[in-house]
This record gives C-alpha cells, structure tokens and sequence, in this order.
C-alpha cells in the first residue's frame, strides 16, 4: 500500500489495515494497483457512507476525503 498509494491518499489503521481513495474504477482495479497476490486473504470494498466509533484522526480523513470529491 505504502508503494503503491500516495501519503495523502491512504490512512493506515492498524496493522494490514487501510482506509484509502482512488481515482480507480473498481475494488478490483485497486487490488491490481497495490499488488495483492492472488494467494493473499483481503477485502476491498468502497465505502459510500460510514457511522461508528474511532480516532478523531480517522473521522478528519473521512470528512476531508468526502468533501474533496465534490
């Protein structure tokens, strides 16, 4: 991931966890980009809303990545 999708593109959650925004078409398109082996365990899936508890930090990204794509 670190690689693959730029700092203000990607926010590390915990170990082999992400949050991350991409211009790419599909879950499957971002897998390809960030090289997931075929042989891995993973779920990518887009998020279009989003309730819970968390870090603030993980609440800023969300509401700064949402509002930049209007």
């Amino acid at each position: 991931v670190e690689a693959a999708i730029p700092t203000e593109d990607r926010l590390r959650l915990e170990q082999g966890k992400w949050l991350l925004t991409s211009p790419l078409a599909t879950s499957k398109d971002v897998s390809d980009k960030i090289g997931i082996s075929e042989d891995s365990t993973f779920i990518i899936c887009p998020i279009r809303g989003y309730f819970g508890r968390t870090r603030p930090d993980v609440w800023e990204w969300l509401a700064a990545k949402s509002s930049s794509k209007g």
